[in-house]
């Protein structure tokens, strides 16, 4: 199936993408839903990504994993970076940013309620779910 997630880029745009999310029936994931990892590279630019919390409860981001240490380095990434603890001390987000719901182990799609706490916290209106 498709999910839409949020992804915010460097230069401010915001926009929904679909990925595809469909059930493993294997020993990792036994039934469990999981994304395609190539979407998710495709969309970062990158070949290894890293999990971020927020300062939001449950939501985390998927990013670049080696994003500051590329020739050249990924764009910072403002927006994003004010959702990161981190920032206040001078580690902040960049390249693009994947939005996800994080529980337990696995990763989900935001429910309506991280959307809406996600448009507090940014201080910009989300654009609208396809």
């Amino acid at each position: 199936m498709k999910v839409e997630h949020l992804v915010i880029y460097p230069s401010g745009k915001l926009e929904w993408v679909e990925l595809d999310y469909n059930r493993r029936y294997d020993d990792i994931y036994e039934g469990d839903y999981a994304y395609e990892l190539d979407q998710i590279y495709r969309i970062i630019g990158c070949d290894c990504v890293e999990q971020v919390s927020l300062q939001i409860p449950g939501v985390v981001i998927l990013i670049d994993e080696s994003g500051k240490i590329k020739e050249p380095a990924q764009e910072h990434n403002e927006l994003v970076s004010r959702l990161y603890g981190g920032y206040a001390f001078g580690d902040d987000i960049v390249g693009p940013a994947i939005f996800f719901r994080r529980e337990g182990p696995n990763l989900c799609p935001l429910q309506p309620v991280d959307v809406a706490k996600l448009s507090l916290c940014l201080g910009v209106p989300l654009p609208a779910n396809k």
